[in-house]
């Protein structure tokens, strides 16, 4: 079957700019696109800098919803389309800048890289705010997000490139090539917005730094990404020497994602493409999904993606598989990295009042306890139906030691002293989170 690569690349790069855009039109009105311009919505704002492949003359029809009347102007609109969408749902004071361009991509007749992209630089801190850990690699973008203030100002945050080519001779030929649209794609059609939201999220830190050709960490550090990474059977990749990270980068179904707000999301949703710990047949509390880690190490692709086993499928998996405009699992796993998200509501999920109880006393987002090691009842203050949970123990999630009752769970600390220690409970209120 042809095959449609979706890559990442990781690049410290300076482009020096001077200027701020215009605001962009909508992605539904036909009218003058400024270069660069602005997207604004409920969270943050998108700067598009159209560098090359946007000045195509070509003449074409408008297509579902996509006002543009050449082909330059409809991969604009593309853009603003796909800007649209991330910034109502990434929450940052900094303008989170974007380089795109076309150019002469990988390809052949059977198969395409349809495009790259990545945070222009990363960076790390001795000593950052609450939010951020400290001497560990951020993306660019997010790392301003959690200052608050830009940190780099004459860097752009995300560099992006797409295939020129496509559905040319050599080139994926039996494809259509780009759809701009934003409706279905054809079965041989590539949604370039849903390509868009896939490289774009790289940007924001979808990503590992991991050396895939000898596991090493770069410059010895941890990025914020592979934290969260961990080998079913060695553990988390922090912890794991150089050639155990490269043997779990190729370990088939061995390596993990470890985040919260991402397992937590798929509880009742995959069938398949998890570590199924209760062997049930489907996400229950305490499985963690699956990362990609093919055999042999594929550069751009290997750690960076959820894995194809997913089922249903997701946006950030290594291959395109069909038309989307949403972020999906994906927004979640940005969540874990240290962004603040916004649900269908516009409500700011990270800074959501939201509150538990124990003997009586009300503790908010981040307060923390210490408890005797005996059984404690957690209250659900609001709605104890819909909401749900998860506890993790020095990197290891330990969620069965909680259970769920009628006003909130209850959690049986381990009787041995051996155990003491800082646990994360984590409480999601479901009727605040929507995609």
């Amino acid at each position: 079957m042809p095959l449609y690569k979706l890559s990442a690349f990781f690049i410290f790069i300076v482009i020096n700019t001077q200027t701020w855009g215009q605001e962009c039109p909508a992605s539904d009105t036909l009218t003058t696109v400024n270069n660069p311009c602005t997207v604004t919505g409920s969270g943050s704002t998108f700067e598009l800098n159209f560098n090359s492949g946007f000045t195509d003359t070509t003449a074409v029809n408008a297509v579902d919803g996509n006002p543009g009347n050449t082909i330059g102007t409809q991969r604009q609109y593309a853009f603003i389309k796909a800007a649209e969408i991330l910034s109502n749902k990434m929450v940052s004071d900094v303008n989170i800048e974007v380089d795109a361009n076309f150019s002469s991509l990988e390809c052949n007749s059977n198969g395409a890289v349809l495009g790259s992209a990545g945070a222009a630089g990363w960076y790390s801190h001795p000593s950052p705010p609450n939010e951020m850990l400290p001497n560990t690699y951020h993306p660019i973008a997010l790392y301003n997000a959690l200052f608050g203030t830009d940190k780099a100002a004459s860097d752009n945050d995300i560099r992006a490139e797409f295939n020129q080519n496509l559905g040319t001779n050599n080139c994926l030929q039996s494809s259509d090539g780009w759809y701009y649209g934003f409706a279905s794609p054809s079965e041989k059609a590539i949604g370039f917005t849903t390509v868009l939201l896939h490289e774009l999220s790289h940007g924001l830190g979808f990503a590992s730094l991991i050396d895939p050709s000898t596991g090493g960490k770069p410059n010895n550090s941890d990025d914020v990404f592979s934290l969260f990474l961990v080998d079913k059977n060695n553990g988390p990749w922090p912890d794991l020497t150089n050639s155990e990270r490269l043997d779990s980068s190729k370990s088939g179904d061995g390596l993990l994602w470890n985040g919260d707000n991402t397992n937590l999301k798929a509880i009742g949703v995959f069938a398949e493409g998890f570590q199924d710990n209760d062997t049930s047949g489907s996400f229950t509390q305490g499985d963690r999904i699956q990362m990609y880690a093919p055999n042999p190490i594929e550069i751009g692709s290997s750690t960076s993606h959820f894995d194809t086993a997913l089922s249903p499928n997701e946006l950030m998996e290594p291959s395109y598989t069909e038309g989307s405009y949403e972020l999906g699992l994906a927004l979640y796993l940005l969540q874990d990295l240290g962004w603040s998200i916004l649900d269908a509501n516009d409500n700011d999920n990270n800074n959501t009042e939201q509150n538990v109880s124990v003997d009586g006393t009300d503790f908010s987002d981040n307060d923390t306890i210490t408890l005797d090691l005996t059984t404690k009842q957690i209250d659900v203050p609001g709605n104890p139906d819909d909401f749900q949970y998860g506890l993790v123990y020095q990197g290891e999630n330990v969620t069965p030691l909680l259970q769920p009752n009628e006003t909130g769970v209850s959690i049986t600390l381990p009787e041995s002293g051996a155990f003491a220690g800082t646990y994360t409970l984590t409480i999601l209120n479901l009727s605040l989170i929507h995609i």
